[in-house]
This record gives structure tokens, sequence and C-alpha cells, in this order.
């Protein structure tokens, strides 16, 4: 973007105008699909709210210690056996599909689209709500789940009037499957191969084959590979005059849009380092995207309070802000008056990441790092230092779990894979480095 500030003036005039129009069309498609037919829907998914009753709530790959670590809680049983970084989420599954299926005919369409209703029980858990609303279709305990956008409905809606949940699950193995050899060619081509291994590195850290079987995991994680394949296929396009602070805003607003509070840093940091492996920019650029996609992200997550605070009788507004002071405050609701702190935070999202799977995968990642050290020759450290704007990236998802504490501790099941950030950066920052030493330059673009 041009200097001065007329230029700032007009750009930022210009962001408000995307994310203004986002909100908007955001609104459109929620109202489009709760206008679709709802039988197929609840018939669909009866069909497998059995499977949910069996499978529970938290289900892991495999049988081990499902446990939340922290500083004082270390033991070498759970460092070896911990599988919570491994289970599903049929929790918020059944909400999801909760949200989907409901349906009150006094409620007109725009409110339903922002209000987003579903019947639950007081003390009852979402799959037994979701089965008593399916098999009874009772509408005397509605409640409402204003404060997201709950976009993945534009999809999930669709999906269930042809799908079964079961369904789903496979259609999202065989797409994520789909889009992540894409993305890693698309990296070959662009970046090289050895940064495509660090990004599918980086990925078996955080073990993505839970993440097809759970809904919630999904959005963040298909934004990630979508908006990274697209601005690698135009990235001509989009680093013309700058626009990859715009794109970095819509990548926030999309994000906002459809992920329900999961892992959402992974498109913002997934998508710096492969910007800055591009195009060789360093802190500023960083700083900079980092602002726009918060302001994309932030900005629309802030839209919705106001519109539906505005267009229906609840005040979205102040249960937002209420839900915001109790997710970054100390807190939490897994141990009644125990106070967490930004450490304890931290240490239960790395504690995810204990078991023999995870440390096998650690080792394999050492492994390809020393295979790439010994084919550069000789190591000089001075080469890391001046790749260490990586260290901005890698650096978020602390920065994230020590500001929003609460969800960071409570949830770290499925929000330590915001570390695929810190995995990618820190290997790609080692990579840069051996490349560095042999004079080989990473940035394809920019030798052509």
């Amino acid at each position: 973007m041009e200097s001065g500030p007329k230029c700032i003036i007009k750009n930022t005039l210009r962001s408000m105008a995307i994310l203004g129009m986002s909100m908007v069309t955001g609104t459109i498609l929620l109202c489009l699909v709760y206008m679709l037919p709802m039988a197929a829907m609840r018939e669909h998914v009866s069909e497998d709210v059995n499977l949910l009753q069996r499978e529970g709530h938290y289900t892991a790959f495999w049988d081990g210690t499902f446990v939340r670590m922290h500083p004082d809680n270390i033991s070498m049983e759970t460092f070896f056996l911990n599988n919570r970084g491994m289970a599903r989420d049929n929790y918020t599954d059944a909400i999801m599909l909760g949200n989907a299926v409901y349906e009150n005919a006094s409620k007109g369409i725009l409110e339903k689209a922002l209000c987003v209703y579903r019947y639950a029980e007081e003390d009852e858990m979402p799959i037994d709500s979701l089965q008593e609303y399916l098999e009874n279709g009772r509408t005397d305990n509605e409640i409402s789940y204003s404060r997201y956008w709950h976009g993945y409905l534009v999809f999930l809606k669709p999906l269930l009037c042809l799908f079964t949940y079961d369904q789903i699950r496979i259609f999202n193995v065989l797409l994520q499957s789909f889009l992540l050899v894409l993305l890693c060619r698309e990296m070959v081509k662009k970046v090289g191969g050895d940064y495509a291994a660090c990004f599918f590195g980086a990925a078996l850290m955080v073990f993505p084959f839970t993440v097809p079987f759970c809904m919630q995991y999904c959005t963040a994680v298909y934004v990630l590979l979508v908006s990274s394949i697209i601005y690698l296929r135009h990235f001509e396009y989009w680093n013309r005059n700058e626009r990859t602070l715009y794109y970095f805003l819509l990548t926030g607003i999309v994000t906002s849009y459809v992920d329900f509070l999961t892992y959402p840093l992974i498109t913002l940091g997934g998508l710096l380092v492969i910007s800055v492996l591009i195009t060789g920019e360093k802190t500023w650029f960083i700083l900079k995207h980092s602002f726009m996609w918060c302001a994309g992200y932030f900005g629309m997550w802030a839209g919705k309070w106001i519109i539906a605070t505005a267009m229906t009788d609840e005040n979205v507004i102040r249960d937002g802000v209420a839900q915001m002071l109790f997710r970054t405050s100390s807190a939490t609701e897994t141990s009644a008056g125990s106070k967490i702190s930004a450490l304890k935070a931290v240490f239960a999202n790395f504690s995810s990441m204990t078991n023999i799977y995870y440390i096998f995968v650690f080792l394999l990642v050492v492994l390809f790092l020393a295979v790439v050290l010994k084919k550069q020759g000789r190591y000089r450290i001075r080469y890391m230092a001046e790749q260490r704007h990586f260290l901005w990236i890698a650096f978020l998802p602390i920065i994230w779990y020590c500001i929003v504490k609460n969800h960071s501790y409570d949830h770290s099941s499925f929000t330590y894979r915001a570390l695929f950030v810190t995995v990618f950066a820190l290997m790609a920052m080692v990579v840069r480095s051996c490349k560095k030493i042999d004079g080989s330059d990473s940035n394809h673009l920019n030798k052509k």
C-alpha cells in the first residue's frame, strides 16, 4: 500500500468496507440456509444420534490417561500415556447438530439466523438433549447461542440434507486429505519440498487423525488449507500493491465466521510462515499482517454482537463481553475455587502433546532437521539469528494462551493444536538458516 496520511485513511476505509460487506454477506448466507427444509436434516441426524451416545462425549483413539497436566501435576505415567490430545469432542458436535436441526416456527428467519436456537434441558448433556428433541420435537426449553456467528451452519445444514453425521466424517477425511496433498504440492512448487515437509511434520505433531471425525475441529483447518492453497496459486495477484494485507483481513474474517473458538491462530500463523518464505519479508511484514488478521477476526466477532443486539431482543453485546472477560480470567470450570496462571495454561497445552505417539513424531522431526543440517554442511549459529523473525510467529500461540487463560486451560485437549504454528515456524526457521549457508534461495518466485 502507498504511504502517507491520505492513503492510510483510504485503506482504513476500504478495510472497514470489506468488514461491513462481510457481515452483511454472512448474515444473508445464514438466512438462506435457515430456509432449507428441516425434515431431511432431522432424519439424517436421528440415524447417528445413537452413535454419539455409544462413543461418549470425549472419545480418544486409544486407552490411556485423560488428564490435564500443570506444573504441580507431573508424572511419568501421564507423560507417556496421556491421550488428552487425541480426543474427539462429541459434546460440542452435539451442540452444532442441535443448532442445525432445531426448528421453531414462531421465530422469524433473521432472528433464527442471528440467535441460533436449540433445545437444551438444564443440567443435561448436549447429546441427551439432542436425542430428546429429535424424538419429541420439544421447544419448551429453547436457548440461544448468539455470541458466535456459527458460520459453519452455511455448510453443515446443506450437508445434513444429503448425508448423515457419520457420512460427513467420511467426507471430511476425503476432502481434508485431498486439500493437504494439494497444499503440499503447491508448497513444493512455490517454496520447496523441505518446507512442505515442515508443514506436514507440524501437522503430525498435533494429531490430525482426530480432526475429520469431529466437526468442531474442522473449521479452522479448512480455512488454513483453503486460504494457503489460494494464496500460493495466486501469489502474483495478491502480492501486487500489498493486497496480502486485505487477504489476511479476509482470512481473519472467515475464521471468525466459521470457527467455534477452537484454535483460530493456525489460520494466521500458517499463512504467515508461508508468506515469509515466499516474500523473504521479516518483522514489519509479520506485525502489520498479524494486525490485519486480528482486525478481521475480532472486528467480525464484534460485528455479530452489534448486529444481533440491534436486530433482536437479546443483549448480545453484554453476553459477549461477559464471556470474553471470563475466558481471559484466571478462573476455571474444571476445579471449583482454584485459579490458573498463564504458566499453567501454557503447560496444559504442551502437556496435551505427551505420549508415545507425540514422542515418536518429535523424534522424526528432529531426524528430518538433522538430515537437512548435515546436507548443508557446517552449521553456523549466526544464520539462525538472521531468521529470528520466525520466532515472532512461533510465539503467537504462547501469547494467546497467556491472554485467553481460562479457555486455553479448560479446553487444552484441542486448543493445543495452535502449537502447529510454533512447530511449523521453528522448523522453517532451521531449514531457512541452512538454505542461507549454501547460498540456495528457497524463494522460488523471486528467482523468476
